[in-house]
């Protein structure tokens, strides 16, 4: 006698007696999901703007008319973008 183990699968997929659809548990485990989705949307969308806001001001003194009209040069003080 062999011990008693589970059914084997059909090919037409699980029994109709077996099967118990739950909508109620699939939507709020879809709104979780979706809201966790959202929480993780908008903490990498605001380390993002974190990360552009320091850029911006400390790159924002660097700017200047003649830095971004001037022509290359060897003089760092006078060097700009133009032709770049």
């Amino acid at each position: 006698m062999t011990a008693p183990g589970p059914k084997p699968a059909r090919a037409g997929g699980p029994p109709p007696d077996e099967f118990r659809p739950r909508p109620r548990l699939r939507r709020v485990l879809g709104a979780a999901f979706a809201a966790l989705c959202l929480a993780a949307v908008l903490l990498a969308v605001g380390v993002l703007a974190l990360v552009l806001g320091d850029l911006a001001r400390d790159g924002a003194p660097a700017l200047s008319a003649q830095f971004l009209t001037g022509y290359p040069s060897r003089i760092p003080a006078r060097a700009g973008i133009r032709d770049g």
